[in-house]
């Protein structure tokens, strides 16, 4: 490793090594060289090479899993391609082959495939050289009975869907005619040898029988011999509906009004060799495939005169031996590309986006080398190859300019047109311009040209002209060149360099800095450490900004800073080594993945929206590019004026012409090409319904290209599980492990090489049936066995609750009854008859006696408190179980100690309903203490107790209408206003008293119906055991 002054590698000996080998390979090449390209050279066109007509030929064979021996071939509306051999019947997408199984278990039909009918509703008939006809329909390959031909010899069709079979039992011609996807029998005759068929676009069939011409009308059975003593011949339909005769030389169109001369319309201007078949591209273009494998296109001109444009020589037999080569299958596919199956595999010939200019027709060492092409100021292409120098003209080829140019130091273009040419010494010429011009350099250039080793050239804004060498940069000039100052990095080997703004250079070292220039002022813009790029291959000026291509993405510098989108990215931005952007606001970019174009507009938006997806279009191979990039740090990509986009390559130049390159074509077909469900093979269609359990699914999947099959992409999205699209270019299919029950929805979307997607592709419904505890109704009765047992449960905690506390009432009734008995036969006794002896007492005592008066009032005091205390005794025996309320508190009312004349009422409202016993003994106890003290203290006239049995409370209201009091709570008394409130809030209810001296008292309290009214809970009784 060459190593500089402070010990670092040195850049610009890597640099010099890369271009000085390709130098030496160019020199190499020179010397060996015997003739220049004579294609290339003299502006001329070799017929031989179906290239140069912008044509791309492919060929797949067994090696690809292609059948051999291919007898017939059609497409279905699904872009399938079939292929009928002598081995089966065989299926392609573009990616793979398919045997389909024969249409019967017993060898019914021959395995070997006559011609094929693919219809418009998705049908291909299948001929069979025994055995009569078969059909292939959704995935089913079933014979057909009840037609009396068992050799199909074809099955012809017009564009309308008018179709035929003709075939023979070695006896008789069988005809018959394809009427609502079933076949009819139309008419037949004495059989003869067959040379071919074809239908109008009226329906007309016609037919060369022996040497006979017959026409069989679509409207009636009868068999007409237009013409006999046809030799030689076979017919031909055209796109037009059109039939022609084709004979050795001409082709004559039947069934058509005569001209004015009374002579049917001919083409001829051709030559076919023996029974060569004939095969129309279109309306004005036909194709004969020779008998010496020779394939020939011609185009028709206004004067019916066919002219060949095109040929193409192949290698081996194009079909069997043992066939006649009108035999020979060919079909236009739905691309327009013509397919040949030949005895090795098919051949393909499709029209291609880019067309080699600059590639010879030999395999010359001069062929074989690196081309360039750059853009003038005028729009003008130049390309150049080792001492050659060439422009393009108004076609798409070059034209050789006379004289010739030093190999190793590259031209560069002129702003006012032309390319300046570097004499090799001292000086510069501009050619092709609108007038000669010179710079000459004098010794001093000329010693300094050599010293730096120039290898190419640059005109900046301002005109001046500057020199890219191995070991420097130079501003040029008449006598006073001089090598640019570019600080650390002077004496390195220019990467390569753009002209910027106001005679300003943006040059990149190899391997270091980019530096910014105008020959006496330069700064470095981008450092190497900051280079995220790589090796920076090309430079575009873009506005107001360069585009910078590198190995690793795409820069932009806008004066200030570069800006990177990175090939991590978009893997398609992989080693950019050309960059060209056109009038129709396109950005073309050569990378390793190929020629990438896109809007210029949506590149702009990648720089600054990190999330934006652009759509790109790719140019491969199978597009006609002829080769990878050179990596010369030469911009790979050149536009003219006219919009053509031009490519050098390893192998040469090509031209993308946007007024002729073929169309990106439709959208793609996008197929589901199998199932499989757990190891089983499940049939293909748009519902596809699972079984319970199933844990894994693969559904395989394909995109129809026959183009370039390895760059189609896929991606799938399962709505129900996947939230975005899944690519899915590389596997091929759609993969799902252990899917919930449910139903789904399937979406596969596709798109071709050309970028063309297919938004709608597929669709497929999916059902993933549950196990039994998955069900609704499973889980339906489970919720309910579950609310049953909770139900139970709690039934079971309430009885079990219920059970205590009935338990507990007795315990406390028990209780209340031993000291109800104490009371009564202990303190009542004893105040009974402490009160007897006291009234005996006072019987005695005179009646004036003061004391006697007070003793009597005594007297009668204690005997209300017996009559209390005997209230309360009797409370003490009710027992605790539900009761009739109202009754009660009438009972509660007569004992009161109320005078006669009281009037005393106890009434209810609503329906009566059972009430909590608990709440029966606090209402009880509330309404006799209010009661008591109405008789004691209020000197009522009249009393009233109002129940209400309402649905959301029970209420009672204590009224009456004595003298009232002042409304306060006696916290000392036990018996008072503050016991009735402890009662009520122990039962959660709210009790008011509204009183006022003189107006009587009403006591109120009402009892929330969920604590007043138990819930009646009826248990079965092994519950409640």
């Amino acid at each position: 490793m060459v190593l500089n002054a402070v010990g670092r590698p040195g850049r610009a000996g890597l640099l010099r090594q890369r271009k000085r080998l390709s130098r030496i390979a160019l020199l190499i090449a020179s010397s060996l060289m015997c003739a220049t390209s004579g294609g290339a050279g003299a502006g001329t066109q070799p017929l031989s090479s179906l290239e140069m007509q912008g044509w791309q030929h492919s060929f797949t064979g067994p090696r690809e899993g292609a059948p051999a021996g291919v007898r017939s071939l059609a497409q279905t509306p699904d872009g399938i391609l079939w292929i009928g051999a002598s081995d089966g019947l065989y299926r392609y997408d573009g990616r793979s082959f398919a045997r389909l199984p024969p249409s019967s278990a017993k060898p019914i039909q021959a395995d070997t495939i006559g011609p094929l009918l693919a219809t418009a509703d998705g049908d291909l008939w299948v001929g069979h050289d025994y055995g009569g006809l078969s059909l292939v329909r959704s995935g089913r390959h079933v014979a057909l009975t009840g037609l009396r031909m068992s050799t199909v010899w074809a099955l012809p069709a017009n564009r309308a869907g008018m179709a035929w079979a003709v075939g023979s039992d070695s006896r008789q011609v069988y005809i018959a005619r394809l009427v609502n996807r079933k076949w009819v029998s139309w008419t037949e005759f004495k059989s003869d040898l067959f040379y071919g068929s074809a239908i109008g676009g009226d329906g007309t069939l016609w037919l060369l029988v022996g040497d006979r011409l017959i026409a069989i009308s679509a409207s009636d059975h009868r068999v007409r011999i237009v013409a006999r003593g046809i030799r030689s011949s076979s017919l031909a339909d055209g796109p037009d509906g059109r039939v022609w005769l084709v004979g050795k030389n001409r082709l004559t169109e039947l069934g058509a009004t005569e001209g004015a001369d009374g002579k049917a319309f001919v083409i001829e201007g051709f030559s076919r060799k023996g029974d060569a078949p004939v095969r129309f591209e279109d309306a004005r273009h036909f194709w004969i495939i020779q008998s010496d494998n020779v394939l020939e296109r011609y185009e028709i001109g206004a004067s019916g005169r066919a002219v060949r444009i095109a040929a193409w020589p192949s290698g081996y037999a194009l079909t069997a031996s043992v066939l006649p080569l009108s035999a020979l299958p060919s079909m236009i596919d739905r691309e327009q590309a013509l397919w040949i199956g030949t005895s090795q595999g098919l051949e393909r010939f499709s029209r291609s986006s880019f067309v080699s200019v600059l590639a010879g027709a030999n395999n010359t060492v001069e062929n074989r080398s690196p081309a360039f092409a750059a853009a003038d100021g005028l729009g003008t292409v130049w390309a150049w190859r080792h001492d050659r120098l060439f422009r393009s003209g108004l076609g798409r080829g070059f034209t050789s300019w006379p004289g010739t140019r030093p190999s190793g130091v590259a031209p560069c273009a002129a702003r006012s047109g032309g390319v300046w040419v570097f004499n090799g010494t001292d000086g510069f010429t501009r050619i092709g311009g609108p007038s000669p011009a010179s710079l000459p350099l004098g010794q001093e250039g000329a010693r300094l040209a050599k010293e730096l080793g120039f290898n190419g050239c640059l005109e900046d804004a301002r005109g001046r002209l500057w020199g890219a060498a191995d070991r420097g940069l130079a501003l040029l000039g008449s006598g006073r060149s001089a090598a640019v100052a570019l600080g650390e990095d002077s004496g390195y080997s220019i990467g390569t360099y753009s002209a910027w703004r106001d005679g300003w250079v943006l040059a990149y070292i190899g391997n270091g800095n980019l530096w910014l220039t105008d020959g006496e002022h330069s700064r470095i813009v981008w450092r190497h450490d900051d280079n995220t790029l790589g090796f920076i291959e090309a430079q575009y000026r873009s506005g107001n900004a360069t585009l910078l291509g590198g190995d690793r993405g795409l820069g932009r510098f806008d004066g200030r800073s570069v800006k990177v989108v990175s090939s991590a990215r978009f893997p398609w931005l992989n080693f950019v080594a050309g960059i060209v952007q056109t009038p129709r606001g396109e950005t073309w970019l050569q990378t390793s993945s190929g020629i990438v174009r896109l809007r210029t507009v949506d590149l702009d938006r990648t720089f600054v929206d990190p999330h934006f997806q652009p759509d790109v279009r790719i140019f491969r191979a199978a597009d006609g590019v002829p080769g990878p990039p050179t990596y010369a740090n030469i911009s790979g990509l050149a536009a003219d004026g006219s919009g053509r986009v031009w490519v050098s390559t390893s192998n040469g130049i090509a031209v993308f012409d946007p007024a002729t390159a073929p169309a990106d074509g439709p959208p793609p077909p996008v197929l589901v090409t199998a199932i499989e469900a757990d190891d089983r093979v499940m049939p293909v269609g748009p519902r596809l319904e699972l079984a319970s359990g199933t844990g894994r699914l693969r559904i395989q999947l394909a995109v129809v290209d026959f183009d370039n099959p390895m760059a189609t992409r896929l991606r799938y999205r399962l709505k129900g599980m996947d939230p975005e699209w899944v690519d899915a270019s590389e596997q091929r299919a759609a993969m799902f492990t252990q899917l919930p029950p449910g139903h789904y929805r399937l979406e596969v979307m596709g798109a071709n090489s050309h970028g063309v997607w297919n938004y709608k592709g597929q669709t497929i419904e999916i059902d993933v049936a549950p196990h039994f505890w998955q069900t609704w109704w499973f889980a339906v009765s489970a919720g309910l066995v579950l609310l049953l047992g909770l139900w139970l449960a709690v039934r079971w905690r309430i009885a079990q609750v219920a059970r205590r506390l009935r338990s507990q009432a007795a315990e406390r009734a028990n209780e209340r009854e031993r000291i109800a008995r104490d009371i009564h036969d202990t303190l009542l006794q004893g105040m009974q008859g402490l009160v007897m002896r006291i009234q005996a007492i006072t019987s005695r005592m005179q009646i004036p006696d003061p004391n006697r008066q007070e003793l009597e009032q005594s007297l009668d005091r204690a005997d209300a408190l017996i009559a209390e205390g005997k209230l309360r005794v009797h409370n003490l025996h009710l027992e605790d179980s539900p009761a009739d309320l109202h009754a009660m508190l009438q009972q509660v009312m007569m004992e009161m100690p109320f005078a006669a004349d009281v009037e005393r009422s106890v009434s209810a409202n609503g329906q009566a309903r059972s009430v909590d016993v608990v709440v029966i003994r606090e209402v009880r106890e509330i309404v006799a203490e209010a009661l008591f003290n109405a008789a004691r203290h209020a000197r009522a006239q009249s009393v009233s107790v109002y129940l209400t049995f309402g649905s959301r409370a029970l209420e009672v209201l204590v009224a009456d209408n004595g003298s009232g009091f002042e409304n306060s709570m006696d916290a000392a008394s036990g018996y008072g206003l503050v016991g009735m409130q402890k009662r009520a809030e122990s039962i959660g209810a709210r009790l008011t008293v509204e009183t006022r001296p003189g107006e009587g008292t009403s006591v109120h309290m009402r009892v929330p119906g969920r604590r007043a009214y138990p819930v009646r809970m009826d248990l079965p009784a092994w519950l409640t055991r």
